[in-house]
């Protein structure tokens, strides 16, 4: 089965491919829907997407890029966990929180922009990302990030 979408929620993605471009009419990505796809190295979405599940990008090994769009609000637990080769990412202004392991082990990560919306950050999301330099950050929410990441911040 290469991908099964369930009404508007994109449950599995199993093709053999690069780069995914998900459709306007998916509003959802469900847990681990991409889990374990290593081949793919860029991932494009489409406006219409608000939620993506637990572990949805988990162990995409060879993900260089994800296009996130504005729309989405919520990001479950470790959604980029061991996405070795991701290197920067701009979470959406409509999200307000990261969650745990949310990057945990992405070893190519080098900088997260972090939207205003953002109100809590849990102490683990940026666990064990050994090349991350920044984390940009507006002033006011300096104090969001985890004591552990504070000197990465850039304001």
């Amino acid at each position: 089965m290469p991908k099964l979408i369930a009404g508007h929620t994109l449950v599995n993605y199993d093709e053999n491919v690069s780069r995914v471009i998900i459709p306007n009419f998916v509003y959802s990505i469900a847990d681990k829907a991409f889990s374990e796809r290593g081949n793919i190295k860029a991932v494009e979405m489409g406006a219409s997407i608000t939620g993506i599940g637990n572990y949805a990008f988990r162990m995409c090994y060879g993900m260089r890029e994800i296009v996130l769009p504005e729309e989405v609000e919520e990001f479950g637990v470790g959604v980029f966990e061991n996405c070795w080769a991701l290197e920067s990412v701009a979470l959406p202004s409509g999200v307000k929180r990261i969650d745990r392991d949310m990057f945990l082990e992405c070893n190519a990560l080098r900088d997260i922009f972090i939207p205003d919306s953002v109100s809590e950050i849990d102490a683990t999301a940026f666990d064990q990302t050994p090349l991350l330099e920044r984390l940009v950050i507006s002033p006011a929410r300096l104090g969001i990030l985890p004591a552990s990441h504070r000197d990465l911040a850039v304001l």
